[in-house]
């Protein structure tokens, strides 16, 4: 199978229609047809169904269409980089913000010609983005293992549970999950996931989690922790890179953090990329010192 007959077939797709895909590829029509065929024959199967003057791609064709749209794509983006060297850009997705934080800060710092675009994405999203072709890596509380997706666990962020300092429970280090049966929740669901953990633990400890405000507005969130309205549950990840912000509004200083007592206060973190995906020099340095950073990271509460 030549190179030349994936962009034909990928053109022909296009256009379902020899004519205008011809024109575009500058060749013969007759000659565009040959080659066709010659990869059908080749596959031993129809792409197209013919109806007359027309053609059509059918099941298996718009199955290889896919396979072949992302061939093409990593060798443009293999070409690209080859070219520019330590440039390009890096597409990246996490569950919530705020895990790597220092970790890109510095990946930047080493690396200013990168262009480094991060999304928030829940875990069918990333499945679909790292199969598409169109993220390198992503970082992620759900395992993502597939037959096209492999996830690596790397640490187990531990779930805390912030309180105002002056809750009663605010003396405390540890609690079980079951002594906020009457408490009411803040659910910052500026990312994904805490919120399905919130309920999966109320579940656990048999009740129902009373939820007071469920939003993306993480300054109201906290806000209404120190004011002592509800409580909130975090990634130990998270409040560990806040912390060592100075200025938070309103102030962690109205705030303290509770550690959550049992093995169901961790949930595993891991990295997943697609399997076989062509990763430039740029992304493959990315996600070297990304597994570096997670597999040397030691809990920050």
């Amino acid at each position: 199978m030549e190179l030349n007959q994936l962009r034909y077939f990928q053109t022909v797709a296009k256009y379902q229609q020899m004519t205008r895909a011809a024109e575009e590829l500058h060749i013969s029509q007759s000659s565009l047809s040959k080659t066709i065929s010659t990869l059908e024959q080749n596959m031993g199967t129809r792409l197209f169904d013919r109806i007359g003057n027309r053609i059509v791609l059918n099941s298996v064709g718009r199955a290889f269409l896919q396979r072949v749209n992302r061939i093409l794509m990593d060798l443009e983006d293999a070409v690209q980089e080859a070219a520019a060297g330590d440039r390009g850009s890096v597409f990246f997705a996490a569950n919530i913000p705020g895990l790597c934080t220092n970790y890109l800060d510095a990946f930047l710092r080493s690396h200013p010609n990168v262009s480094l675009q991060q999304s928030l994405m829940d875990p069918a999203e990333m499945s679909e983005a790292l199969e598409n072709g169109s993220l390198d890596c992503a970082l992620s509380f759900v395992d993502l293992s597939s037959d096209q997706i492999a996830w690596t666990r790397y640490v187990d962020d531990a779930l805390l549970v912030l309180v105002s300092k002056r809750h009663p429970l605010a003396s405390r280090k540890e609690i079980a999950f079951a002594e906020l049966q009457k408490e009411r929740f803040i659910c910052n669901n500026s990312g994904f996931g805490v919120k399905d953990i919130l309920l999966e633990q109320g579940k656990r400890a048999g009740f129902q989690p009373n939820i007071l405000f469920d939003g993306n507005e993480p300054e109201l969130a906290f806000k209404l922790v120190a004011e002592n309205l509800g409580v909130m549950m975090i990634s130990s990840i998270v409040y560990g890179w806040m912390m060592s912000m100075e200025v938070i509004d309103p102030p962690l200083d109205y705030i303290t953090a509770l550690q959550i007592a049992g093995d169901a206060s961790f949930r595993p973190l891991g990295i997943a990329v697609r399997k076989g995906h062509y990763l430039s020099p740029t992304a493959s340095a990315f996600l070297e010192g990304l597994a570096a950073y997670f597999s040397a990271a030691s809990n920050p509460v």
